[in-house]
């Protein structure tokens, strides 16, 4: 049904095309705040999608493929930013519904009841194509290759893996190293090097390193991950990356905030871990007399008993862990003792003390995570 089966003409039609297309990204923005950004220039987009909407509607025939291959450019752009195609999906949707409402109150005020259910019509067909159009970009973006890459490496399904990592120029590693990550509210993206897998787009967001063991490698990895709480776990052949994965995740909560944890480092406190009730025993037992102190020195003095366990109570190395005077280490290691007493030095001990300080700065910065 052309438009002039409507009693409005194309002119008029057009005419209300930039007030809708206003009203469609303000609400497109009001109900998903996440596009208030302005991913894909949508105020364009919309008049755009608008305009050639009504064209069709007119019975013309406008050349399409510019309009496709522009949302097939959106698909691919949010493959690229780690997105899946649900936001987008709603998005359109919104804008279907919004630029729906405005147009069928003009055709329904002036025009036959079945103009309106054209309309309907007319406009579920189009957003289809749009949809199909952003899947298609999406589909055959690098990122979303690379996101099935890291999906197969974490199922450790090895199915058509080296046909899947050829075609998205990733070098198949002799190794692998899994990140478990988990933002703050201000962590940018993690800046890692183009070969790493990065998985944003899962409800637990993880990284997949390739041969960890590299030159270099730890270092650039801690410095792009900076603003987010990470675990990397062991090195791994590729075909068990699932099972670095599996251990870096159960570490993740004793990662202090924004700080980068090595699961190797940790193995013993992962395994107290397993039993909350004996971790919860461990810290009673041998830091009682400490958590009756005020917040502020119970934490000082743990993260200083922490230094002096692990630097054989030498207070020259502990001064440069904690950035303080070695005569300021000193003084603390006397109140440490006037607290405990002298069984901090026991050798026999020093394993339980080293576990159960270890267990409760955990539990206290995980506490403290916003």
């Amino acid at each position: 049904m052309p438009v002039s089966s409507m009693t409005l003409t194309p002119t008029e039609l057009h005419e209300r095309v930039p007030a809708v297309a206003r009203e469609v990204v303000h609400q497109i923005r009001r109900d998903l705040p996440a596009f208030a950004c302005d991913p894909w220039s949508m105020a364009e987009t919309a008049e755009r999608a608008l305009g050639h909407f009504v064209d069709l509607l007119d019975d013309r025939d406008p050349p399409s493929g510019a309009l496709m291959e522009h949302f097939r450019r959106i698909g691919a752009r949010e493959a690229r930013e780690g997105r899946d195609l649900e936001p987008l999906r709603a998005a359109l949707r919104i804008g279907t519904g919004t630029a729906l409402r405005h147009l069928t109150e003009e055709v329904a005020a002036q025009g036959p009841p079945a103009a309106v259910a054209h309309l309907m019509e007319a406009a579920l067909a189009y957003l289809d194509r749009l949809l199909d159009a952003a899947a298609d970009g999406h589909a055959d973006a690098p990122g979303t290759r690379r996101r099935r890459l890291l999906e197969k490496l974490v199922a450790q399904d090895l199915t058509g893996l080296d046909r899947l990592a050829a075609d998205c120029g990733w070098p198949l590693p002799r190794t692998v190293a899994a990140v478990a990550l988990r933002a703050s509210p201000t962590a940018a993206r993690p800046a890692l090097d183009p070969d790493t897998l990065l998985g944003l787009h899962l409800a637990e967001p993880c990284a997949m390193v390739p041969d960890p063991q590299g030159s270099g490698r730890s270092r650039v990895l801690r410095a792009g991950l900076r603003g987010w709480t990470a675990a990397i776990g062991p090195t791994v052949p590729l075909a068990e990356a699932g099972r670095s994965l599996a251990l870096a995740r159960r570490a993740l909560p004793l990662a202090a905030a924004r700080t980068t944890l090595v699961v190797t480092d940790h193995l013993p406190l992962l395994l107290l871990d397993r039993d909350p009730d004996l971790v919860s025993a461990l810290i009673d037992h041998r830091l009682r007399p400490l958590l009756g102190l005020p917040a502020a020195s119970r934490r000082r003095l743990a993260e200083t008993l922490l230094a002096c366990i692990e630097s054989g109570f030498n207070a020259t190395e502990v001064a440069g862990r904690l950035y303080l005077h070695a005569q300021t280490v000193r003084y603390r290691v006397r109140q440490l003792e006037a607290v405990f007493g002298q069984g901090i030095h026991d050798p026999d001990r020093r394993l339980d003390y080293h576990l159960a300080v270890r267990a409760w700065l955990a539990c206290a910065d995980a506490a403290d995570d916003p």
